[in-house]
């Protein structure tokens, strides 16, 4: 009789293992993403201070503003265009005409950038509003100890995406950033805020950081944020090559189109 009940309990056994190890992928899977999700919102709280937009339904973003650029996968080929590559990042730029329009290769790695106390995500091509962004953002990125980077933000669709005569119009210019502490880097180009023409649709406003070589020693005419002036034509490919940067090694960027903010801006400007 013991030997009968012995047996039993020993079948029970394997029996609860097997309905264990069967439901693993379902279950385990499940509870881990909704603990990292957790996980997640509380960092970002910690981060923004408060309200953070574009939050939930949106993991990815959350991934992102933290420094996450998502997992590699197999390449893929888009419709037409350059090869996916399975990076987060780097598929957003290329799915959406950054490459080649700006940049030859995407960078891999997200700089999150936040407007508005940090209550407002850059989410690789959501659409925010000329009134969100008319004040300079906080910009972050993985930066390496010891070395300078340069930032860039650019509109390449400058003054329509369909007749993109002045690409690119760039809103912002710093050099010699130590680590990513733009504070302390040397403004070539104040911060002017996405301004796209009425009726011009959608634009893309792109941010590019570049790790230095060394400190660079720029002759380009400094720009006031008063002025509209020597801000168009500007070639992200060729001031790269001109310094010797290199590819971005990280980036990100939002879409925008004409609000009533802009009329606003193009007043306080000079020509």
């Amino acid at each position: 009789m013991r030997t009968a009940l012995g047996m039993v309990s020993v079948l029970l056994g394997i029996s609860r293992l097997f309905r264990l190890f069967t439901r693993t992928p379902r279950h385990f899977f499940r509870d881990q993403h909704q603990e990292e999700d957790e996980d997640l919102r509380r960092r970002t709280r910690q981060f923004g201070g408060g309200r953070v937009d574009h939050l939930e339904g949106s993991q990815g973003s959350v991934q992102r503003l933290m420094g996450k650029s998502g997992s590699k996968g197999p390449g893929a080929s888009g419709p037409a265009g350059p090869e996916l590559t399975g990076n987060m990042a780097a598929d957003a730029f290329i799915k959406n005409g950054i490459v080649p329009d700006i940049v030859d290769t995407a960078p891999t790695e997200t700089a999150a950038v936040t407007y508005e106390s940090n209550t407002t995500i850059v989410d690789f091509g959501n659409e925010l509003t000329p009134t969100q962004v008319k004040s300079p953002p906080q910009v972050i990125w993985a930066a390496e100890e010891g070395y300078l980077y340069t930032l860039i933000m650019t509109d390449p669709d400058a003054p329509s995406r369909s007749n993109p005569k002045f690409r690119e119009w760039h809103h912002w210019l710093i050099v010699n950033i130590p680590g990513h502490d733009i504070g302390r880097g040397e403004v070539l180009t104040d911060y002017i805020g996405a301004a796209p023409p009425k009726d011009s649709g959608l634009h893309r406003y792109v941010f590019l950081v570049y790790r230095q070589q060394g400190k660079l020693t720029c002759n380009e005419e400094r720009l006031p944020n008063n002025s509209t002036a020597n801000r168009g034509k500007f070639k992200t490919k060729v001031f790269a090559t001109k310094y010797k940067l290199g590819n971005p090694v990280a980036g990100n960027f939002f879409q925008a189109q004409w609000d009533d903010w802009v009329p606003q801006l193009y007043a306080s400007m000079k020509k």
